[in-house]
């Protein structure tokens, strides 16, 4: 599946989505940030991780990959270069 990425709002403070600037300003005032987004081209939820994008309609069978965060926070470490 091929996600659509757009441009969006993110709440500075909480971090919810938003496809407007002023309902992420609304939010919890008085800041927003800028992002590209990433809309499910299934069902149209959008993300700010183009993954959850892609898998968002998948079956649930699905493992997702892990991101380089969550194995570092499971323990892996880097590989100096």
């Amino acid at each position: 599946m091929n996600p659509v990425r757009t441009t969006g709002f993110k709440c500075g403070d909480c971090g919810e989505l938003y496809s407007d600037e002023d309902s992420a300003v609304m939010c919890c005032a008085p800041k927003a940030v800028e992002v590209d987004l990433w809309k499910c081209s299934e069902c149209g939820n959008e993300y700010d991780d183009e993954d959850e994008a892609r898998y968002c309609c998948l079956d649930e069978d699905v493992v997702l990959p892990a991101t380089p965060g969550q194995l570092e926070a499971a323990g892996q470490q880097r590989l100096a270069i």
